[in-house]
């Protein structure tokens, strides 16, 4: 008879023999599905309450990097989903369902650019030893609170409580950075604000031709 080792999310007999999937709710789900969505939602609120070592984990976790592309999507779609919401309940003009993807394609062109800005400035000024693909999946990770951003909705509190967790996504971000680099505190801020202006001219660019290109 087969059971379900929930500690390691497999299928079990007796004997110690694993099976790759299960019959749950009428469904097969194989256990490697089951354990990696599980994976990664641990890794978010875990990144969530700014715990050091998962940004250092994941830092060298090299699948890793689909997971922080998800979770920097999951973060833009929540805030473009709010924010437009939100507009609606308030009657004001609203981007709609393009608006919204639009968003969260202009966010995910930012998080590259400036992953590899801060990847530049951090190796090339400032001695630090690390890969663009390091920086990417510590950065990505330190975008969940923003998963929050759909809350903006709810009228007075929504806006508050998503703004409070721009503001903490913008810490994590320096936990994050400072961990992928391996450098010191003055020196991830120094990283951080040298790379601003430079992201920002960059991913300006690079929307400007995509969107002139399409029209």
């Amino acid at each position: 008879m087969w059971t379900l080792d929930f500690a390691r999310t497999k299928f079990r007999d007796k004997s110690g023999l694993t099976a790759g999937g299960s019959h749950i709710l009428g469904r097969r789900w194989p256990y490697e599905q089951l354990g990696g969505n599980m994976a990664l939602q641990d890794r978010m609120m875990r990144a969530f309450r700014g715990e050091v070592a998962l940004y250092e984990e994941v830092e060298k976790d090299d699948n890793a990097t689909t997971e922080a592309v998800i979770v920097v999507a999951l973060g833009s779609l929540s805030v473009g989903v709010g924010q437009a919401l939100s507009q609606m309940v308030t009657g004001r003009p609203s981007g709609g369902a393009v608006g919204i993807v639009v968003s969260v394609i202009v966010v995910l062109a930012i998080f590259a650019v400036f992953s590899a800005v801060v990847y530049f400035v951090g190796t090339r000024l400032f001695g630090a030893e690390a890969t663009w693909n390091e920086v990417l999946n510590t950065l990505g990770y330190a975008y969940t609170p923003n998963i929050l951003g759909i809350v903006r909705v709810v009228p007075v509190i929504g806006p508050i409580v998503a703004g409070l967790a721009s503001l903490w996504s913008l810490y994590l971000a320096f936990v994050a950075i400072r961990a992928a680099l391996d450098i010191d505190t003055g020196k991830t801020i120094a990283t951080i604000l040298i790379s601003i202006i430079p992201s920002v001219i960059i991913a300006g660019l690079i929307l400007a031709v995509t969107v002139g290109s399409m029209m």
